[in-house]
C-alpha cells in the first residue's frame, strides 16, 4: 500500500492543531482512494497514519492524566513487606514516566468514592496520596489465606511452553476471594494496583481484570531468580507500566506483523544498541536484563 505524505517530512509541523488537521486530511484521502482500508485492523490504520503524518512535536501533545491508586496488601501469608510503603512507592512512581511517550501519565489519586472510603475505615491509609495500606488478614479467614498461598506457590507455575498454568483459577481466586473484600470493583474510573508478596512462580504481575483496570503485582518474583527475590525498584516501575498497558487494552506485540509482512515493532534492527533502545514496553523481561522494554511504537 503506497503512502501519501500529508506534509513535508523535512519540516516540523507548526503546532498541535495543524498536526490534527493533517491527520484529518490523511484519513479522508486514504479512505477514499484505498479499497479495503476500513477492513484493516485499527493498529494497522494507525501505523499507516504515523508513516504519513509522523509525530514531530511530542512536547506539544496534550497530556492525559489517569488516576492510579496503589494498594499495599498486608497479610502474613500473602502481603508485601513494610519495605513497600508510601515513600518507596512514591520513588517507584517517579521512575514511571514511560507512558508520556503516548501523551499519558498516571498520577496517584486519593479516595473519593464513598463505598471505597467505607471499606477503608479500618485501614491505615494515606487517602490523599493514593497509597493505601490494606489489612487483608482482618477481612478473610486465615485458612483461606493459607490455601491461597499454597495455590500461588504450587499451582501458579509455568508449563514447558512458558505459559502460566491455571489462569482461570488464578483470576477467580484473586477477584472473588482476595480482592472483593478490598472493594476492587467499586470504582471503575480509577486504575488500581495491588502489591502482594508474590503472584505466582515465574510471575511478576498481571492485569487481573481489564474492565475494572485492576492489576496485581508481586514484591518478590522467581522470574530470572533461583529463589523468590525482592525486585529492584526500577524493575517494579517498568513492570507496573507494562501491566498498566494491559489495563489500557494492549496485548503482547512480539512476533506480530501487519498484513504486508511488516513487523509491528521496530526492535528487529540489526544494531544491538538500537534494538535495545526500541525494545517495546509490552515485552516481558527478566530483572537481570533490565526488566523488559521501555519503548512505545509511534503508532
Amino acid at each position: 500500500m503506497s503512502i501519501h505524505y500529508s506534509w513535508d517530512l523535512d519540516t516540523d509541523p507548526p503546532d498541535w492543531p495543524a498536526y490534527q488537521n493533517a491527520i484529518y486530511i490523511h484519513r479522508k484521502s486514504i479512505s477514499s482512494r484505498t479499497p479495503g482500508y476500513f477492513f484493516l485492523l485499527p493498529e494497522e490504520r494507525f501505523h499507516l497514519q504515523c508513516l504519513a503524518v509522523p509525530l514531530r512535536l511530542q512536547e506539544q501533545m496534550p497530556l492525559i492524566t489517569l488516576p492510579l491508586r496503589i494498594h499495599l496488601v498486608r497479610c502474613s501469608e500473602l502481603g508485601c513487606s513494610e519495605d513497600l510503603n508510601e515513600s518507596t512507592v512514591t520513588e517507584i512512581m517517579c521512575r514511571n514516566d514511560y507512558w508520556k511517550q503516548a501523551g499519558i501519565q498516571f498520577a496517584l489519586s486519593g479516595v473519593n468514592d464513598s463505598n471505597n472510603a467505607k471499606n477503608l475505615e479500618k485501614d491505615k491509609s494515606n487517602r490523599n496520596a493514593g497509597v493505601l495500606e490494606r489489612n487483608l488478614a482482618g477481612m478473610i479467614p486465615l485458612e483461606a489465606c493459607r490455601e491461597a498461598r499454597h495455590f500461588i506457590v504450587n499451582g501458579l507455575t509455568r508449563g514447558p511452553d512458558g505459559e502460566m498454568k491455571n489462569k482461570e483459577k488464578r483470576k477467580s481466586m484473586y477477584l472473588d476471594t482476595l480482592l472483593t473484600p478490598l472493594g476492587y470493583q467499586n470504582d471503575l474510573t480509577t486504575y488500581d494496583l495491588y502489591f502482594f508478596d508474590m503472584t505466582g512462580m515465574g510471575s511478576q504481575g498481571v492485569c487481573i481484570s481489564r474492565p475494572a483496570h485492576t492489576i496485581i503485582m508481586g514484591e518478590r518474583s522467581t522470574k530470572g531468580y533461583d529463589v523468590p527475590t525482592k525486585r529492584p525498584h526500577h524493575c517494579l516501575a517498568r513492570a507496573m507500566a507494562h501491566e498498566l498497558g494491559h489495563a489500557l487494552g494492549l496485548g503482547h506485540p512480539r512476533g506480530l506483523k501487519f498484513r504486508d509482512g511488516t513487523n509491528q515493532c521496530e526492535d528487529n534492527n540489526t544494531d544491538i544498541r538500537c534494538r535495545e533502545e526500541k525494545r517495546n514496553l509490552m515485552y516481558g523481561g527478566q530483572d537481570r536484563l533490565g526488566g523488559g522494554g521501555g519503548y512505545l511504537e509511534p503508532w
